[in-house]
């Protein structure tokens, strides 16, 4: 019902992303397999249909129709798929989770922690709030937040703060083989 993308992205902060984390990978997104209907960070009505994307990309999470929508032509995705198909009930409280996060900031001193010399390494939100009441993300940790939610976390030892896009797909989670797209 869901797919994990990973973009191996052509632009100048694409590669800075990839050059510091080691990384093939500089975002994470998730692709919906079905359309789906629910509400915003503001309220609002909103539809991802079948194949659309969320993610937090500057300045904001967004909702895409499809990838050529919002990422430069020639740009790779590798597609990946959970070990373990999420259900019925825990793809609704994904899904829902993840649409009332369009909207909300891109969190960019949290993805600025995975810097050479960095002083801090991922913001912990104010003590007590939960994954729905956070204002802001950045790429991996949304969509680790979504996944732990329903009961997937993807590292057992690590906040979603702390997750960038490389570990993603190292998760045991995640089913290591992958399909890869071009926008």
């Amino acid at each position: 019902m869901i797919q994990i993308g990973q973009k191996r992205g052509t632009g100048l902060q694409s590669s800075i992303i990839e050059d510091v984390t080691n990384s093939q990978w500089s975002h994470t997104l998730v692709r919906f397999e079905c359309h789906f209907c629910g509400l915003d960070s503001n309220g609002d009505a909103v539809t991802i249909p079948k194949d659309g994307i969320v993610e937090a990309w500057q300045p904001r999470v967004r909702k895409l129709d499809r990838l050529s929508d919002g990422h430069e032509k020639g740009t790779a995705i590798d597609f990946f798929s959970l070990r373990q198909p999420l259900n019925e009930v825990e793809f609704e409280t994904f899904a829902r989770f993840m649409c009332r996060q369009i909207g909300k900031r891109y969190d960019l001193s949290d993805a600025c922690a995975f810097l050479p010399g960095a002083r801090h390494f991922g913001n912990p939100p104010s003590p007590g709030l939960t994954y729905w009441q956070y204002d802001r993300w950045f790429c991996s940790a949304v969509v680790s937040a979504g996944l732990e939610l329903v009961g997937r976390k993807l590292f057992n030892f690590r906040p979603v703060w702390r997750i960038e896009p490389a570990l993603v797909p190292e998760s045991l989670l995640i089913d290591p083989s992958f399909k890869t797209e071009f926008v």
